[in-house]
């Protein structure tokens, strides 16, 4: 019987048997009872509407409950203005940085960059408040798996790959 090189028990050790993954559940659902929301089954059904309850195993929109399961995602309807306002004045920094700075030769230079942050930023923030996007809230774990396991025995030395779909 041969050993194992030091090396290589550490990477049969990463290698070895998943830890117990944890199965999703709606314990951290970031919506409340009367928000709209969007659920895509794994299926590709889409049901929207004003979730009613729910609980980290049920989920209730108007007469539809669903059970979390992989593959599954959950939207809420509406986009932070945040982002729009912080796309906006990184915008306005560049170009007050740049274009701008034709109108600052003999004075200060921040004017001309404080300015379009807060005129782009503005913008930005408007144009997210008006859009009426969505959220993901929830993503179910994908459906495809790939698993790596040693496979040793007294006969064999080898490793497996599981691939799942």
């Amino acid at each position: 019987m041969s050993r194992l090189p030091v090396m290589v028990v550490p990477f049969l050790l990463f290698l070895g048997p998943d830890a117990a993954r944890a199965q999703p559940d709606f314990s951290g659902l970031k919506a409340a009872p009367g928000d709209f929301i969007y659920v895509t089954q794994p299926s590709g059904t889409e049901v929207g509407g004003i979730l009613t309850a729910f609980s980290p195993s049920l989920l209730t929109i108007g007469a539809y409950s669903f059970q979390p399961e992989r593959g599954m995602k959950i939207e809420r309807r509406g986009d932070s203005v945040w982002s729009g306002a912080i796309i906006g004045a990184i915008l306005g920094a560049a170009l007050g940085a740049t274009l701008a700075q034709e109108a600052c030769l003999h004075g200060p230079r921040w004017p001309c960059v404080a300015g379009p942050v807060v005129m782009y930023g503005a913008i930005g923030a408007l144009i997210d408040y008006l859009h009426k996007g969505r959220t993901t809230i929830f993503r179910g774990t994908p459906l495809s798996d790939v698993a790596f396991r040693p496979a040793l025995g007294p006969d064999r030395t080898g490793l497996t790959v599981t691939v799942g779909f």
